[in-house]
């Protein structure tokens, strides 16, 4: 959108943006809303848009486009296998990790536990992310289903499938 108004002409509602400018722009728009799916308040204090913030978004949202275009490349694991249970739920973690969910979160936050949210002690702002996701709206149910296809297909045709059948109607990639 910032690429297409450069390109009008002012007459049409067009303006006249430069390449840093049109990247600022995206770095703010990224800025705010991964203050708010860390649900952070964007007008509150101490919460301020500077040069240094600019630089750190710039940063991060240059990495998510690489992690989305890396996730494109993830292998699933082999099949699931109940003889070697705990390797192949790691195994499906690691994978999901490799995938962003809608609103750039490692998909692995669907599949999180219950408890065990280290609070702010986060060794890693990806950490943080991931627990401070939100588990319920539609992004939510959206990451979950997409969960959900993934698991299917890892587990179908074995004996995990029939552990996690009655779930193929709801889609609920967390509670299966």
């Amino acid at each position: 959108m910032i690429y297409n108004a450069g390109r009008r002409q002012v007459n049409q509602g067009g303006s006249c943006l430069g390449a840093i400018q049109a990247k600022r722009l995206k770095a703010l728009n990224w800025w705010v809303r991964a203050r708010i799916r860390e649900q952070e308040e964007v007008n509150g204090y101490g919460v301020e848009w500077t040069i240094a913030a600019c630089q750190e978004a710039m940063l991060l949202m240059d990495i998510e486009r690489t992690t989305r275009e890396r996730s494109s490349s993830a292998t699933m694991p082999e099949k699931f296998n109940p003889d070697h249970f705990t390797a192949g739920i790691l195994q499906f973690q690691t994978y999901l990790q490799s995938f962003l969910g809608v609103e750039g979160t490692r998909l692995d936050y669907v599949t999180r536990g219950n408890g065990g949210d280290p609070g702010p002690n986060y060794s890693t702002r990806t950490e943080q992310t991931v627990w401070k996701a939100s588990l319920e709206g539609p992004h939510y149910e959206i990451d979950c289903s997409d969960v959900w296809t993934k698991l299917k297909a890892w587990t179908l045709e074995t004996a995990g499938w029939e552990w996690i059948r009655d779930f193929d109607v709801s889609k609920d990639g967390r509670g299966a």
